[in-house]
């Protein structure tokens, strides 16, 4: 097995890893399970704004990795990533619901960016349907979590 396999391989499991505190949060906070509501849903928002910030360090990463063929707009890239960092930010310090309301949109913002990396040759063509995929998953945890809040 060659290293892009590998490495392709493992991207999957730990978004897939990723994904388990999104839908488990949300679950928890849906059923009301111990130790309450109010709680699953804090952790929730503070788990996406740190996945939030960390899928702008992957922006930054495809950016600056030495090596790497230059996004056409690196200083966009660059902005991009901070942005998500500073929106999960504020998010975490806004009321619950309203926090949720704004992560969902973001993590969708933030895959239309990814996705036209992907097809802008700038990550690996594995990556969009990758992504695609933990995002939606992400962003029904964080609806269902809105919806409930």
């Amino acid at each position: 097995m060659d290293n892009a396999t590998r490495v392709r391989g493992l991207a999957l499991i730990l978004g897939w890893l990723g994904v388990l505190p999104f839908a488990g949060l949300a679950i928890a906070a849906v059923f009301d399970v111990t130790p309450g509501r109010g709680f699953a849903l804090g952790a929730l928002v503070i788990y996406a704004a740190a996945i939030l910030s960390f899928l702008g360090g992957v922006t930054w990463g495809l950016t600056l990795a030495p090596g790497a063929r230059p996004a056409p707009r690196p200083d966009t890239a660059l902005v991009v990533g901070v942005t998500m960092s500073l929106i999960g930010f504020f998010a975490a310090l806004a009321p619950v619901g309203s926090a949720l309301l704004v992560l969902a949109p973001a993590f969708v913002v933030m895959l239309v960016y990814d996705l036209r990396l992907t097809r802008g040759g700038f990550a690996p063509d594995w990556f969009a349907p990758m992504r695609v995929r933990l995002t939606t998953a992400a962003v029904l945890s964080l609806l269902a979590g809105a919806y409930i809040a």
